[in-house]
């Protein structure tokens, strides 16, 4: 049975894939460019498509035909912010790309972080239910966001099309389509003990997943040994040793809950988030703090850098 958690997770799903991403494929048509001259100019970008996995690729190669129709909100957040392709959004994000724009700016490249910020936040959920609260919460932003949209890309009527996902029926057979692609956005890969009563539960997410199957078909690189990645088991046990090395070494005491969700995810590049104080206030309730470490052996050489690290992102949080 689905349960209402699972209920609200998959009507936030439908807005981000039927509603957030078409806002996105509006504003990159914007400028009126021609797909198939975009589809030339990246295919031309030799350093810009060493980016991409074969699944993006492709993807491009469906700009003539289909225009931005194919598209996900990831890869065309990559090519919005990539400065080879700087004329499609002339309306630049207030603060940048990649950081968190404050309510007060309304540029098309500010609703793209918001919509950006948002697929992050759905992607990043470990399982597939929503808690009441955080779905009203959400579904605040995302009429806020369709608010300013309709701004930029008059006369769309994206806030009538949110609004309707919020209450409208799910009927069997799409309740079960979607039911499915939220089970394989993420996957468990295993669960450790790291103290007597305090588990850690490691998952990956659908991305990752493909972008590892691209670098199994590519082979062994300089960044990467694929070697590692080529054996699910060994790959666990390297995820695991790393995740009990660092509650050993930092001497992590988590008193507020009994387990810790790990996200096993490749960070895009250039995607990060900005820092905590562009993007919260005193009056915002404490989030879950997120730390991204490579997984690499040297990272664990000595043990005053990697617990001196910890303690300074922790901070107050820290309880040794």
């Amino acid at each position: 049975m689905v349960t209402p958690d699972q209920i609200r997770y998959t009507r936030c799903r439908l807005i981000l894939g039927d509603v957030l991403a078409q806002i996105m494929r509006d504003y990159m048509e914007q400028s009126g460019t021609q797909p198939i001259a975009i589809e030339r100019s990246i295919l031309r970008n030799l350093r810009f498509r060493e980016r991409l996995n074969q699944k993006e690729m492709s993807v491009i190669q469906t700009l003539p035909a289909d225009g931005f129709k194919q598209f996900d909100i990831s890869l065309m957040y990559k090519i919005a912010r990539n400065k080879s392709f700087a004329l499609l959004i002339s309306d630049k994000p207030t603060r940048g790309w990649g950081a968190s724009p404050q309510y007060n700016e309304g540029t098309a490249g500010d609703n793209m972080e918001r919509i950006r910020i948002c697929r992050d936040d759905l992607s990043h959920i470990a399982g597939s239910s929503i808690a009441e609260d955080y779905f009203n919460d959400l579904f605040s932003k995302f009429i806020d966001i369709a608010q300013r949209a309709e701004q930029h890309l008059q006369p769309k009527q994206f806030e009538h099309q949110i609004l309707k996902y919020k209450t409208c029926t799910l009927d069997k057979e799409m309740e079960e389509s979607y039911t499915h692609q939220i089970n394989v956005l993420k996957r468990k890969l295993f669960e450790t003990q790291v103290k007597p009563d305090f588990l850690v539960k490691v998952y990956i997410d659908q991305s990752t997943q493909t972008a590892i199957e691209d670098m199994r078909d590519k082979g062994p690189t300089e960044e990467i040994d694929v070697c590692l990645l080529q054996d699910g088991c060994l790959l666990n046990k390297e995820i695991e040793s790393f995740i009990q090395n660092v509650f050993e070494v930092a001497d992590l005491q988590c008193y507020l809950k009994e387990q810790c969700i790990v996200i096993f995810a490749f960070l895009e590049e250039n995607c990060e988030s900005a820092s905590d104080e562009d993007s919260s206030s005193e009056d915002e309730p404490l989030k879950d703090l997120v730390l991204n470490v490579g997984i690499e052996k040297k990272a664990l050489v000595s043990e005053d850098a990697l617990s001196h690290c910890v303690r300074d992102f922790l901070g107050m949080w820290y309880l040794g």
